[in-house]
């Protein structure tokens, strides 16, 4: 079986040389974040760091369609139809025992967690340091709960749990009915099938027989008191989460680039730590071209192309992109428009679909790159009358940390969600859509550059 945690990525990009190495020593508070921003956006290449505050750290993994197809083992255009088989076709686990399980090699009990020490980074100047894992939660109902959580230490052994998601919500009131502590585990450096279920379960429920589905074999499991943890995560924290029991997490980066206050949100009591004898440690770098939020743009793309597809009986659907770059708030979608008021109908659907954070939908010919923004507002220039091709619904449900959104009397934040529809007339209307074809010169397609310039 393949290996199931993060290193056989950072193996894989390194193979393709897309892994930069950094020997030099590096704090993590001031200067880990930066780098590895600077080195993904600069060279395209992810970063393993020898020594963060005595740690190995593999940073800016999964932050864009290429690593995400080096992490799922698929080509790149085959990624969404990957997702959305596995989404139908789960994986039950397999549980593991302690004595093979990577992760138990080492196990720290309460009064030596060590939680202080972690090489947590910081995104941005005034926030707290954070970082993010798979969080598992079993359910007092039955199975275990997933979600991508991201955290900071506000004691020697809390941990605040920002964004649990609806589904960990539900969960966590089920616990808190029958007067109990939820139990809880923070896995970081799995499989990145976890990260990707992790991600889903920020909108819907998901379990570790997705994660199966996406990995193509069964989550290896360790028993951890209540808990199945991935046996070969880098990194588990466990603990429980007290019923009532808040703390103010302070100001931290969120998906849209900005730095918010968080508030109070639940905290994670913990009692153990396991890890691997040499633990490689993922936070996941925050912000709009962080791979947290890459996770969260890919895991949006499957939930609306999900909602959509059958829309009318059935679309000329494409492609969709979720641009990191629009802190996955935005949606542009390619397809056909067969006839009158279909693609308004799609972008329709994919604002109120289960991704509910979104606030934007364009959508985009045959002819466009979804995934270019430059393509993307070409097409908006020159296709879209505003007049009839731009539509907005107010009152809708708004993402929590977005700074334009207001807060009506009962403390929920809304926002106005709107549309672009910048397509072509639709297929019916042939002799119409002569009049919107891109210009483009002879024999581009079949012109080799070769033939007429020397190589670079």
């Amino acid at each position: 079986m393949a290996e199931q945690s993060i290193r056989r990525l950072v193996a894989a990009l390194e193979a393709e040389g897309r892994l930069a190495r950094v020997a030099r020593p590096v704090d993590p508070a001031r200067e880990l974040a930066a780098v590895a921003l600077k080195a993904h956006r600069e060279r395209g290449k992810s970063v393993l760091f020898a020594d963060a505050a005595g740690w190995r750290v593999a940073a800016q993994l999964l932050a864009d369609r290429a690593q995400w197809a080096a992490a799922l083992r698929v080509p790149e255009p085959a990624i969404l139809g990957f997702v959305q088989n596995a989404m139908r076709n789960p994986i039950p686990p397999s549980p593991t025992a302690e004595a093979r399980a990577p992760v138990a090699r080492q196990r720290r009990a309460r009064d030596a967690l060590g939680l202080a020490h972690l090489p947590i980074p910081r995104f941005a100047a005034d926030e707290a340091g954070q970082f993010a894992a798979v969080a598992i939660a079993p359910d007092p109902e039955g199975g275990a709960c997933l979600g991508l959580t991201r955290h900071c230490l506000v004691g020697p052994e809390r941990i605040a749990l920002v964004g649990l998601g609806p589904a960990l919500e539900a969960v966590l009131r089920r616990w808190r009915a029958r007067g109990r502590a939820m139990p809880l585990a923070l896995a970081v450096g799995g499989d990145p099938a976890l990260y990707l279920t992790a991600a889903l379960g920020t909108w819907r429920r998901t379990d570790l027989a997705l994660a199966g589905g996406l990995a193509g074999a069964p989550v290896a499991l360790l028993q951890a008191g209540s808990v199945p943890v991935p046996a070969e995560a880098e990194l588990v924290i466990v603990g429980e989460v007290a019923a009532g029991e808040t703390a103010e997490a302070g100001r931290l980066v969120t998906p849209f680039g900005t730095v918010a206050e968080m508030g109070a949100v639940p905290v994670l009591a913990a009692h153990a730590v396991l890890h691997r004898a040499d633990p490689v440690f993922y936070p996941m770098q925050m912000g709009m071209l962080g791979d947290h939020t890459a996770a969260l743009c890919l895991a949006a793309e499957a939930l609306v192309a999900e909602h959509i597809r059958n829309i009318e009986g059935g679309l000329d659907f494409l492609d969709i992109r979720c641009p990191a770059a629009a802190g996955a708030e935005v949606v542009v979608i390619k397809m056909r428009g067969r006839m009158e008021g279909q693609v308004k109908t799609a972008l329709m659907g994919a604002l109120s679909g289960v991704a509910n954070w979104l606030k934007l939908a364009v959508a985009v010919d045959e002819d466009v790159d979804a995934a270019d923004l430059r393509d993307v507002f070409w097409s908006i220039a020159s296709r879209t009358h505003a007049e009839r091709d731009v539509g907005m619904i107010d009152g809708m449900r708004a993402h929590p940390l977005d700074p334009a959104a207001a807060t009506d009397a009962a403390g929920a934040r809304t926002a106005t969600r709107w549309f672009i529809d910048s397509t072509m007339p639709p297929l019916t209307q042939a002799k119409r859509r002569e009049d919107f074809a891109r210009a483009i010169p002879k024999n581009l397609a079949a012109t080799d550059l070769g033939a007429f310039l020397p190589k670079a």
